[in-house]
């Protein structure tokens, strides 16, 4: 089986659906902020980035290797979800008398999106093992920053290829590590907002990525999919999908199916034209590891 290794969070999400838009309410502020949301929808899910990766990797036959910590006080159901979908979890430690990530999200009716985070065991370490062999390909996603250096360390050192999806790191990492990061990447994924920080800390041009740094995927919600690769630049449209239930996850179903279609050697363009179908049968359903994959999208997969 194809082995992909996921570096990033475990953690138990609570979400909520607040009805109104939250630029209404913030735009009356004087500048200081005490809100309260009424939200009549909540739920308790299985989430975090390395999670909901490797959830979209196991529905598509690959075989995740996620890199992260969990708490002892509170693994064990998450622990029987992964074991469940034939996961390993020799890559996640457990930490004594610690709790597993957790994440409060308010999402309002178009779709904005208001998240606490909190580290939890991911805290009190500075590095997960890597202990499974035969890894082709790897994903960086946000974690404290000593775990994520440990895990491009080991990537690098085995000479196992990743993809460095910047997230909230736009906004904590400093640019000396920023910029090792990105150079040891062979891909890096984005959102707008991420992008326009990025060139701001590297001092960089959009044609420097695919020169001087990897090529650069920057995703724009509904609108197209954007990749700079030197001189090339390529928009990928998106089909935005009437009904949506479930935003949470998205992003993390997008990359599961970029990553399982560079396994297999295809374009970057035909890999984010993958990663959209995954997206869209993501989005398609509440949770963000409860989803399941259309006929179309698992024989787009056959063709690739």
């Amino acid at each position: 089986m194809i082995r992909v290794a996921v570096s990033g969070s475990l953690a138990y999400d609570t979400q909520y659906a607040f009805s109104g838009r939250f630029s209404d309410l913030i735009a009356e502020t004087d500048g200081k902020i005490n809100l309260t949301f009424q939200t009549p929808v909540m739920r308790k899910t299985l989430g975090g980035c390395a999670g909901n990766v490797a959830y979209g990797l196991a529905l598509l036959g690959l075989a995740p290797v996620i890199l992260s910590a969990a708490g002892s006080l509170d693994f064990a159901s998450y622990e029987r979800h992964l074991k469940k979908l034939g996961m390993t979890t020799a890559g996640v430690r457990v930490v004594q008398r610690a709790y597993t990530a957790s994440s409060a999200i308010t999402t309002d009716c178009d779709g904005n999106q208001l998240t606490s985070f909190h580290d939890g065991a991911l805290s009190r370490i500075s590095r997960t093992p890597l202990p499974v062999q035969g890894v082709c390909l790897a994903l960086l996603t946000p974690n404290p920053v000593p775990i994520m250096e440990s895990h491009v360390r080991a990537f690098l050192k085995r000479n196992i290829p990743y993809v460095f999806d910047l997230g909230p790191a736009a906004y904590y990492l400093d640019q000396k590590t920023l910029e090792t990061f990105a150079r040891g990447a062979c891909l890096i994924t984005m959102n707008e907002a991420e992008f326009t920080t990025f060139k701001k800390v590297l001092h960089a041009s959009e044609k420097d990525f695919g020169r001087v740094y990897p090529p650069v995927i920057v995703t724009r919600s509904e609108n197209s999919t954007l990749i700079f690769n030197g001189d090339e630049k390529l928009q990928i449209p998106v089909k935005v999908l009437k009904r949506v239930k479930g935003v949470i996850g998205a992003g993390d179903a997008f990359r599961a199916g970029l990553l399982a279609a560079l396994t297999k050697g295809v374009t970057i363009s035909r890999a984010v034209r993958f990663g959209h179908l995954v997206a869209r049968d993501k989005l398609k359903n509440e949770n963000a590891q409860g989803y399941t994959l259309s006929a179309k999208t698992l024989a787009f997969y056959e063709r690739l």
